[in-house]
């Protein structure tokens, strides 16, 4: 269907297409204007590695030699394995229920920041309908960071000398809206406005359709119904004889009988009339 065609089709049920119009832009100002908000905030921390005390320094310090300094991520050649744990153990349920828990926002992510060449920056975000709610969640979550990314390096008893230690370098200073996930919202009611004025606009042509064919049938029907016109056939006169009819109006003979023959009068034909006068003798 070209574009005139479409047009033509919505002038012709421009009523239906209006309604449905102000129906959309109706929908899409709520959208825009009252549909709640959503606030973002984030916060980054650097974990830092422990500074490890030399050979000398054990030997001349008997007191540092006895701390324990067993931590299991220090034996691992991948500085970036407790950063990758700490975000696995942060994003699970437990800490969404943690959250749930103390009033806050469960729409949060802590992840690896895309600047982090070794994956020691983490980034913690949290979404909330309102700024205050949104920076109270982010502050929790790093909170929480600090003491998980503790405790999980302290399972066997390591002292804090030989801990990963989380630094914040950016704290979450204001909450912004998040206009995106508005102006998404906005744009899937007008692509659903589209749809639902072209479904309606295609119901409507096909019952205007059903109404013509309804009227058009009776029509129709009489006109079939309606015998085709005949010819009037002559009857034969009583000077012609049958051989002298076309063969298509010659009556067939009935069977069991002969038809009568036609009763013909011959005339005698007439002299041409001269200019001589004939005189009686």
């Amino acid at each position: 269907m070209d574009p005139v065609s479409v047009l033509r089709t919505l002038w012709r049920h421009r009523l239906l297409a209006g309604v449905v119009l102000v129906l959309t832009v109706a929908a899409m100002a709520y959208v825009l204007v009252l549909s709640p908000r959503t606030y973002a905030s984030t916060a980054t921390y650097a974990l830092v590695n422990p500074k490890l005390p030399s050979t000398a320094e054990l030997e001349a310090d008997p007191a540092l030699a006895a701390l324990n300094s067993d931590n299991p991520y220090l034996r691992s050649s991948d500085n970036s394995l407790a950063a990758q744990v700490l975000v696995t153990v942060m994003n699970s349920d437990d800490t969404a229920d943690a959250l749930a828990a103390q009033g806050l926002s469960t729409q949060f992510a802590v992840e690896r920041s895309a600047w982090a060449g070794q994956g020691l920056l983490l980034s913690v975000t949290a979404d909330a309908p309102t700024a205050d709610g949104s920076l109270a969640t982010t502050t929790a979550l790093g909170d929480r960071l600090v003491d998980t990314l503790r405790s999980m390096q302290t399972i066997n008893g390591a002292d804090d000398r030989y801990l990963f230690t989380a630094l914040e370098v950016q704290t979450p200073g204001k909450a912004v809206e998040q206009i995106s996930d508005r102006l998404r919202a906005v744009i899937m009611v007008a692509v659903g406005g589209v749809v639902l004025l072209f479904g309606a606009i295609s119901i409507a042509r096909a019952v205007d359709g059903r109404r013509a064919g309804r009227r058009g049938a009776p029509a129709g029907a009489s006109t079939a119904a309606a015998p085709s016109p005949r010819l009037p056939i002559a009857a034969p006169s009583a000077t012609t004889s049958a051989h002298d009819a076309p063969p298509a109006f010659r009556a067939a003979p009935h069977a069991g009988h002969s038809t009568p023959p036609a009763l013909v009068r011959h005339r005698d034909p007439v002299p041409e009339r001269s200019g001589l006068t004939s005189h009686r003798s």
